[in-house]
């Protein structure tokens, strides 16, 4: 099993976050391997690395990454003087695909781009020996995750072609699944772009065609502030393309 395939994955990354966060806190994660409970780890990365792993054990050969679906959106975050900022950020989904000495095919399930970070905290729990004053367990412990997000988007249009045409490698663009996604307006997620819309247009640019209609992959029907029917262009749609009678 190769470590920088298991590190690219959100699963991967996620229990190494949990056991570098545990050193740093001088803590001991216990898990049971052999069983069905992932211990101290959170049970669905722990379970879908140990998946990859199987997977990735049968490999005869070199595993061909399969991407499925990309996503660009922007993030809450903080600037290095600690003030609110969003950033944009990709994440992508997909498979390593593997073949045993058969020659079967097996499926290694790939989520990258993002992966959760226990946050350590002063441990509320501990206690002291009444006749020594020791204190009795860790000092620290974990208490809630962060979302951490890898690979952030650059706003010049040729870097963000290229860094996503290195992700998508040798796959078929216009066979991947491309979305918009936007935390700050009921999750929209919004899966109706090309290839074409999402390594040229900017994020801002994205979520502006998702509330008018969508992506090149739609005809986008949208009410504008006059509540009436507009597609994607601008123009306004006819009672007879919308088989209504009236702007509903």
């Amino acid at each position: 099993m190769s470590t920088k395939l298991e590190l690219e994955t959100s699963a991967g990354k996620t229990i190494q976050a949990y056991k570098d966060q545990a050193a740093k806190a001088g803590l001991v994660l216990q898990s049971k391997d052999e069983g069905q409970d992932s211990g101290d780890f959170p049970d669905k990365p722990y379970f879908s690395l140990r998946r990859f792993r199987r997977a990735m054990a049968i490999s005869k050969g070199e595993p061909k990454k399969v991407v499925t679906s990309m996503h660009r959106q922007l993030v809450s975050t903080r600037d290095d003087k600690g003030h609110p900022t969003k950033k944009e950020y990709l994440t992508y989904s997909g498979y390593y695909e593997v073949k045993d000495h058969r020659g079967v095919p097996y499926h290694a399930d790939l989520q990258a781009g993002l992966y959760q970070k226990p946050k350590i905290v002063v441990n509320p729990s501990r206690k002291f020996n009444p006749d020594t004053g020791e204190p009795i367990g860790p000092e620290f412990t974990f208490s809630g995750e962060e979302t951490i997000y890898t690979i952030e988007v650059p706003k010049s249009k040729t870097e963000r072609k290229k860094l996503i045409d290195e992700i998508i490698g040798d796959n078929f663009p216009e066979e991947i699944k491309y979305y918009f996604k936007g935390h700050d307006e009921l999750a929209r997620r919004d899966p109706t772009f090309s290839y074409d819309d999402f390594v040229n247009y900017s994020i801002d640019e994205l979520r502006k065609m998702s509330f008018q209609g969508g992506g090149s992959l739609t005809p986008g029907i949208y009410r504008d502030n006059d509540g009436r029917l507009r597609d994607k262009f601008g123009q306004l749609v006819s009672n007879a393309e919308t088989g209504k009678g009236g702007y509903q």
